[in-house]
């Protein structure tokens, strides 16, 4: 009977990874039956000013973190009807798939139907990039600062805006 040898270097299961897991890190399987580590998401909501919620997030946006995501605002929102929107700090996202960007889509969305606004603040430039690409900027601010993203959600405008295109060929609002 002949017996077939799997590769040391390959790992067959959630399992094998357990040594050397990230406290808190989501396992995605990869295409060569083995797994990888995902940064996990972390959210942490918090009022930033009267009327104005602010939610920190930390490592990726992607499917596993979506309703996550969305619970933890609603969550929050239902208890706060003086609540004109939200801040999303996303200065420590490493990374956003197309799941991730769906998510932010649909809290962007439901933030406007209930006649709140969702402002994303200190994302690289690469995310901004995204955002305006995909067209989520016809729902959502971007902001630099919290500063900026408290002067935006004070202003009664709807998010319609005017861009200009900076020096480095990024549009910003």
């Amino acid at each position: 009977m002949m017996t077939r040898s799997v590769p040391k270097h390959r790992i067959e299961n959630r399992n094998d990874l357990a040594p050397y897991a990230v406290p808190g890190a989501a396992h995605v399987p990869n295409h060569s039956g083995g797994c990888m580590q995902s940064p996990a998401t972390k959210f942490e909501l918090t009022e930033y000013a009267p009327g104005c919620l602010l939610m920190r997030c930390s490592g990726g946006l992607s499917w596993e973190d979506r309703n996550q995501l969305a619970e933890c605002v609603e969550r929050r929102i239902a208890a706060d009807t003086s609540c004109r929107g939200l801040i999303v700090d996303l200065e420590t996202v490493e990374f956003i798939n197309s799941a991730g960007l769906g998510a932010l889509f649909q809290l962007a969305q439901r933030l406007r139907s209930q006649g709140r606004r969702l402002i994303l603040a200190r994302a690289q430039a690469t995310f901004t990039r995204l955002f305006q690409l995909a067209g989520l900027t016809r729902l959502a601010r971007t902001a630099d600062s919290f500063d900026d993203a408290a002067r935006a959600m004070a202003q009664n405008d709807d998010v319609e805006i005017t861009m200009e295109t900076e020096s480095n060929g990024v549009v910003r609002r």
